[in-house]
């Protein structure tokens, strides 16, 4: 079992292995929103966190649909981007956009690049039909 779980966690410097970064975004992972919806700070004691993770997995990747907490309200967002760094090298976050129940995102614009590999999820295209730039 910690043999799986080592396979997913990656060292984020050379000199400390023991602090690492998921790969992934599962329950309590702070979280990043790159739409004008949500006016949050940059402080990570405020960060939005993920509080669900929708379908039968524990864990989401890019293109899964999470529910998220920020001063006391509930989102559902979907991850646009995390910290694998497969897809998004400059910015290496986990970065959401909030959607509504329909999936159309709730922002009317979209301040950071998203992967160009969202283009091909048929669920996602009002997501992508608002973000400008595409890496």
């Amino acid at each position: 079992m910690w043999a799986s779980v080592r396979s997913l966690i990656r060292p984020t410097s050379r000199s400390s292995p023991i602090l690492a970064q998921a790969r992934f975004v599962m329950k309590q992972t702070r979280l990043r929103v790159i739409d004008n919806s949500i006016p949050t700070t940059t402080s990570a004691q405020d960060a939005p966190y993920c509080i669900h993770v929708y379908g039968k997995k524990k864990v989401a990747r890019l293109g899964d649909t999470i529910k998220l907490a920020y001063k006391g309200k509930l989102y559902k967002a979907v991850v646009v981007s995390n910290t694998d760094g497969k897809y998004v090298r400059f910015d290496n976050r986990n970065n959401v956009v909030v959607v509504d129940d329909n999936m159309s995102p709730v922002g009317t614009r979209i301040t950071s690049p998203i992967p160009s590999e969202l283009r091909q999820y048929p669920g996602l295209s009002k997501v992508v039909a608002i973000a400008s730039r595409f890496v």
